[in-house]
């Protein structure tokens, strides 16, 4: 499916229009999305969820919970294990999210699997994706802490296919570094990456972490500063944002799996974005169109 272009709606809206800060905002018009010293970006729709909102139901309506499985390699040396998504790893707590990867004690899973898989050789994984795949463009911004208990991966991710994916991913405690060259990793899948030095424990405390997907480049930010700029194999197709939290005992990746239940935090997250689908584009604009006020498009 063809991506539309940002600059469609973004010089028809723009010429003519102003915008405020998004408290006190209706943002029919969108939210032009601030990107330090370069040019903004217009974006139609957006999601903002508050896991720590006492109010929010569940997870609330705008995600849903994986559950299915990845078959894993016996022949490799050591074996890695085959994955089953558990959804009753991913839970609310005082603190927000929860998206857990239960520990390891050689053998099936420990807890939260189907009871048919008891007794083979699987571990356990978790991942939270929005219930829209039909986003093109957009800027996809979570509050996250990782868990210090070695031997995991903990990611946020756009995702369409193996070679039409984008990541932020933290692989957890030592021999990783914590906080080094290798604990923090931006890619483009499935052959485009950058692991800069970290210069921070992501376990220690939340950190704001973020994935931009413009035209022709993916950008990666954590707390408000741009650490990389991909502009190789960057997907070409809608899809949809994704967290997990994994290991499947690989030795030159997640290592592992670990002896302790390992859990990713999340306290919110916030996505802008357009989407692909003609008739939700249709109402936007429509809505757009009727709106009187100051405050059409909202700058975030």
């Amino acid at each position: 499916m063809p991506i539309p272009k940002l600059t469609i709606m973004a010089a028809i809206l723009l010429a003519g229009l102003s915008w405020t800060q998004l408290a006190a905002a209706s943002c029919e018009c969108g939210y032009l999305v601030s990107r330090g010293s370069q040019a903004s970006v217009l974006f139609t729709n957006s999601i903002v969820t508050d896991f720590t909102d006492p109010n929010l139901n569940d997870i609330g309506s705008d995600w849903w919970r994986t559950s299915n499985s990845i078959s894993g390699d016996p022949g490799n040396v050591p074996p890695l294990l085959d994955l089953q998504y558990s959804v009753d790893n991913i839970y609310r707590d005082g603190e927000g999210l929860v998206i857990m990867t239960p520990a390891y004690s050689g053998k099936g899973p420990v807890g939260g699997g189907h009871p048919d898989l008891i007794d083979l050789p699987i571990h356990l994984l978790s991942e939270l994706q929005t219930v829209l795949e039909d986003i093109p463009y957009g800027s996809f911004r979570a509050t996250m802490k990782t868990s210090s208990v070695q031997s995991v991966c903990q990611s946020l991710f756009f995702y369409e296919s193996d070679s039409q994916e984008i990541d932020i991913e933290l692989l957890t405690g030592a021999p990783n570094e914590t906080g080094g060259t290798g604990s923090l990793h931006f890619t483009n899948q499935p052959d485009i990456t950058t692991a800069p030095e970290a210069g921070f424990d992501p376990a220690a405390d939340y950190h704001d972490y973020r994935i931009d997907r413009i035209p022709g480049k993916s950008q990666m930010w954590v707390d408000g500063v741009l650490r990389a700029t991909l502009t190789q194999e960057v997907p070409n197709i809608p899809g949809k944002i994704l967290f997990n939290s994994w290991s499947n005992g690989n030795p030159t990746w997640s290592q592992g799996p670990p002896k302790e239940n390992a859990l990713l935090r999340i306290s919110s997250t916030t996505l802008y974005f357009n989407r692909t689908n003609a008739a939700e584009n249709t109402a936007f604009s429509a809505r757009c169109a009727k709106a009187t006020g100051t405050n059409k498009v909202c700058m975030v």
